[in-house]
């Protein structure tokens, strides 16, 4: 399991993982903590104590459009708060290059 083949078919010389400790992170975190059979507040306090993690890229392109800073704010800075920092970019930011003009999302969290 710890080789694998290039695109070549030829294995690499180097072992590698299948994913990453932070892709691991993030697929415990989205998939499997909901699935526990635990309490609300039980879950909350694993969660919220959960390994920041999640793609630096994807953080600081956020951080950039919704804050003005290439790093996002101490209080995004649980795994808790970046996983909904990604989730209002990917649902109202990424679409388009100009998106902050005709930006929707003030106007939904008025319907709010």
């Amino acid at each position: 399991w710890d080789h694998h083949a290039g695109w070549d078919g030829r294995l690499l010389p180097n072992r590698s993982r299948l994913i990453g400790l932070e892709r691991a992170h993030a697929l415990l975190f989205q998939v499997l903590a909901p699935l526990t059979e635990r309490s609300v507040s039980e879950l909350h306090a694993i969660i919220s104590t959960w390994p920041v993690g999640g793609d630096a890229g994807l953080i600081r392109s956020a951080s950039i459009r919704l804050f003005g800073l290439p790093f996002p704010p101490l209080e995004i800075r649980s795994h808790l708060a970046r996983e909904g920092l990604l989730q209002i970019y990917k649902d109202f930011c990424r679409s388009k290059a100009d998106a902050c003009q005709h930006c929707s999302m003030p106007e939904f969290l008025k319907q709010r």
